[in-house]
């Protein structure tokens, strides 16, 4: 192998190695990992199904590298999320979004100051 393969090798598993790191602790055993589903819509006192608000399906996937995408109306946001004591948090350049977390049930509360809150269950 020539000096310049393995010095381009050197560079490529260091920069690897350099986003392993800057990517953050992995989440792989948090319970909260996966894709969750939009199953009630809570808002002014009334109870409703996604399906009464939103044209399409409302999802959110928390992966284990602590970066969540949501999906709704076709749009998609993403950012970090983190939990601790039965709370969530999702973090983004656009918004931040908290709630609660408990088994298998998300409520983003109050989300964006819409007054909606957001059920999800896990799929």
């Amino acid at each position: 192998m020539s000096a310049l393969k393995k010095g381009l090798l050197i560079v490529f598993v260091l920069v690897v190695m350099f986003c392993l790191v800057a990517c953050g602790e992995s989440k792989s055993g948090d319970p909260s990992v996966g894709m969750w589903k939009a199953t009630s819509v809570t808002m002014m006192g009334m109870e409703l199904d996604p399906d009464d608000i939103f044209e399409h399906d409302v999802t959110l996937e928390l992966k284990s590298n602590g970066r969540f995408e949501l999906l709704a109306e076709g749009e998609k946001g993403n950012g970090r999320w983190d939990t601790e004591d039965g709370k969530i948090s999702l973090t983004s350049s656009d918004a931040d979004i908290s709630g609660t977390v408990s088994g298998d049930t998300i409520v983003l509360t109050n989300l964006e100051g819409t007054g909606m809150d957001i059920t999800f269950e896990k799929k």
